[in-house]
């Protein structure tokens, strides 16, 4: 399998009449409008208290119906004609060395049972809740991540569960993401001046980082995040270079999963803003197409969670205000993360003497003030990396 040649396809041309996709772009598009369909499918039939194997049933044979109209209105495209060359080994060591990390994840994540502590404590808590009545509803507990952490992830893992598939696919689909994130990096890298060469090694480097090595293989959320939010990207500039209604639609289903997957990514959608509308000026969808992709996106969207929390809890996040320790004044905490950030980048795979850092760490907080009252925790570290 060699990723490199299915993504390195360049943006900088007009778009072809027929695209020839490499296999893994094509598994992303198809990947993107799948996710979008069952988060938005989770709402609907939640909405008609049908939530479980019937249903879902039913939105599978409405995704295989949509599967074909996209095609036929030019959305999505059928399969490409995958050659022998796509799949072999790669040339390159670095290549080699990511396929080797993938392929090491998805072993690990097909031969181990879920530990990833979010997802015990709540996740995966309250899917079952849900299929036990059939629908979403508010869960009264003392957790209130169980109600105003909107469900994106989620949603994606109740059809498993709904059927009675064994958990182990969960952490599967945290391998599928990863597998994407080389060919996402580079494409926005080099659609955003970047030079391919640069663009090419830090592709492969940047994903072996500890955050994406140690999700992948898991359900932790971070890594389908900042899936999302580069797709979202880099679909937007390929719109735009391209003139292509079709990779816009598709950035604004990204974008709306985006959202759902990890509210602290909304914050870069002002960045998705000046392509997506570029290319809207530039080439706009079909009528039918927009107004069915608006739809969708909304319905996939953080929307109904955040509509939820707001009447419900009274604000769109629904996070108590005494959940987390106040920060005194927001620039106080610049210098503080800043140095946190160094400190978790430092420090090694494994550090036997965190404890002494840690009591380090907070007698300086101490020493602080009260106005560095709100960050107890900004220099500690583990015991050693995880997720």
């Amino acid at each position: 399998m060699n990723p490199s040649l299915s993504l390195a396809d360049r943006p900088a041309v007009a778009e072809p009449a027929s695209e020839n996709l490499g296999a893994i772009r094509w598994l992303l598009e198809w990947f993107v409008f799948a996710g979008a369909w069952l988060v938005a499918a989770g709402w609907i039939l939640s909405a008609v208290r049908h939530l479980g194997a019937p249903g879902y049933v039913a939105v599978f044979v409405g995704f295989v119906a949509a599967g074909f109209v996209a095609v036929r209105v030019g959305l999505l495209l059928p399969a490409p004609t995958f050659v022998r060359r796509q799949f072999r080994w790669p040339r390159r060591w670095l290549a080699r060395l990511f396929v080797c990390l993938l392929l090491t994840t998805v072993v690990g994540a097909a031969t181990h049972l879920i530990s990833h502590y979010d997802t015990l404590s709540y996740r995966v808590p309250r899917i079952l809740q849900y299929l036990s009545e059939g629908r979403w509803h508010w869960i009264h507990t003392a957790d209130f991540r169980m109600n105003t952490v909107s469900p994106g992830i989620e949603w994606l893992w109740t059809p498993l569960f709904a059927f009675g598939v064994t958990e182990r696919l969960v952490n599967v689909l945290g391998s599928v993401y990863f597998l994407f994130l080389p060919g996402l990096l580079f494409g926005v890298w080099v659609q955003s001046g970047v030079a391919s060469r640069t663009a090419w090694w830090w592709c492969w480097l940047l994903p072996a980082g500890y955050c994406y090595a140690m999700q992948a293989g898991g359900p932790a959320v971070d890594l389908p995040g900042s899936v999302y939010t580069l797709a979202a990207l880099d679909f937007a500039l390929r719109a735009w270079r391209r003139r292509s209604w079709r990779h816009l639609c598709l950035s604004i289903l990204a974008v709306s999963l985006m959202g759902t997957m990890r509210l602290m990514c909304l914050p870069l959608g002002l960045v998705w803003i000046l392509p997506a509308l570029a290319a809207w000026v530039r080439r706009r969808p079909p009528m039918p197409v927009a107004v069915g992709t608006g739809v969708l996106a909304l319905a996939c969207s953080f929307l109904p969670g955040g509509y939820f929390n707001v009447t419900l809890a009274g604000s769109f996040r629904g996070i108590p205000t005494d959940a987390y320790p106040a920060i005194k004044h927001p620039l106080i905490a610049i210098v503080p993360n800043f140095a946190w950030f160094l400190f978790q980048n430092i420090v090694p795979p494994v550090f036997p003497w965190f404890e002494r850092w840690n009591r380090w760490a907070n007698s300086v907080t101490a020493a602080m003030g009260e106005r560095f009252e709100g960050l107890p925790l900004w220099g500690t570290v583990e015991r050693a990396v995880s997720e």
